[in-house]
């Protein structure tokens, strides 16, 4: 039987969110449709880089931020 699978199963797959029996039928299928492995690859690895991509504001947004921050805390004190 091939079963379809569609990305958001993948993806549930990648996070480990399937069953074992459904990881296995994952599994299988990537085994025989090189298109749903290829999908699986690309995704896992685009995943991995994400996990390691940081944004870090820049200096003048921190600034503004804690300036903000230490008005509000002057206010507070006065009242």
């Amino acid at each position: 039987m091939n079963q379809k699978f569609t990305q958001e199963d993948i993806l549930q797959y990648i996070y480990e969110e399937t069953s074992a029996e459904k990881s296995r039928a994952i599994e299988e299928q990537m085994n025989k449709d090189r298109a749903l492995k290829l999908f699986y690859l690309e995704t896992r690895d685009l995943l991995k880089k994400l996990d390691y991509l940081k944004e870090t504001p820049s200096l003048t947004t921190t600034n503004i931020v804690m300036e903000e921050i230490s008005q509000s805390n002057s206010l507070e004190e006065t009242h």
